[in-house]
């Protein structure tokens, strides 16, 4: 039927909008799964917070020189009734697109900080939890009250919530994101450069923001066993990042050897599948124990 045809010629135009790399795109089963996929993510995203399909994994960040856990990265997965584990690759993109990813990270930071109120009643020990804002949550909301008022409400020190901020999200002409970080960091949140050397790094960004981390991207390590020129731009990178003020943190740690470079570039901390992968609080801190890890003192 003509009209339908022209339909899913339109949507595998939208497919590739914005992308240089692509001249035409074909409607095909793939489109339509992935297209399916998009939609339900939009119509059951709602209802996946009320009920709790959405759920915060958290992933162990170690102190190199010492070994000893000096935080979690907390990081969203969604298990469906319907559509089984769906990763953050099937729908934060989708959230973005359509203006609703700041409901995720109001409900993951509310999540964080119920998470600390039960392990200090617990007497468990306590170290802080960063997590991910979008470029989007300073435009749909006014994060920094949302934020504040959910720490508050679960008496959570300002210590513990750290902030990353992803590298690509950031411009260096844009007012009212700096104002916000401004905002956050002069209030006494800690502000971590998210996947620096993801894409087209700016280098101006480590000047025009004020970060506390600077967390190197895993395509770093994945570079380092076939192109000896990536350990010397590590080392650059950590260097750098010390001499600005900012404490270099390395994601992707995946075996004992990018452990071990790790430590002769004097990078201070890292993360990564050697020394644990995301999983629900309970999950992780029974995994780290068994392999002997320690929580570094943290001191409010």
């Amino acid at each position: 039927e003509v009209g339908l045809a022209c339909d899913h010629a339109r949507l595998a135009c939208n497919s590739i909008k914005g992308r240089g790399d692509v001249s035409y795109c074909v409607y095909d089963e793939m489109l339509r799964e992935k297209l399916r996929k998009q939609q339900y993510v939009v119509d059951h995203i709602d209802e996946a917070l009320e009920k709790e399909f959405v759920k915060v994994f958290y992933q162990p960040v170690m102190r190199v020189k010492t070994g000893k856990i000096c935080g979690y990265e907390a990081l969203v997965r969604w298990e469906d009734p319907n559509m089984g584990f769906l990763s953050p690759a099937d729908f934060i993109e989708t959230l973005e697109h359509f203006h609703l990813i700041h409901k995720v990270d109001e409900y993951v930071v509310e999540k964080v900080c119920k998470e600390y109120a039960r392990l200090k009643k617990e007497g468990e020990p306590i170290v802080p939890t960063s997590v991910n804002l979008s470029r989007l949550d300073f435009e749909l909301c006014d994060i920094y009250s949302v934020i504040e008022n959910l720490r508050k409400k679960y008496d959570v020190p300002i210590e513990y919530l750290d902030l990353e901020i992803t590298e690509s999200a950031l411009n260096e002409n844009d007012r009212h994101l700096k104002e916000e970080c401004v905002r956050f960091h002069e209030s006494g949140y800690r502000l971590w450069l998210d996947d620096f050397g993801s894409g087209y790094s700016s280098l101006n960004v480590l000047t025009e923001f004020e970060f506390d981390v600077l967390k190197m991207d895993l395509v770093f390590l994945r570079n380092i066993d076939h192109n000896e020129k990536t350990k010397v731009l590590m080392s650059y990178i950590a260097d750098g990042a010390r001499r600005l003020g900012m404490e270099p943190l390395t994601e992707g740690v995946e075996t004992e050897e990018h452990y071990e470079f790790l430590k002769s570039i004097d990078c201070e901390r890292a993360q990564g599948f050697y020394f644990g992968k995301p999983q629900l609080m309970d999950e992780t801190r029974a995994y780290t124990k068994g392999k002997g890890y320690e929580w570094e003192s943290f001191e409010l």
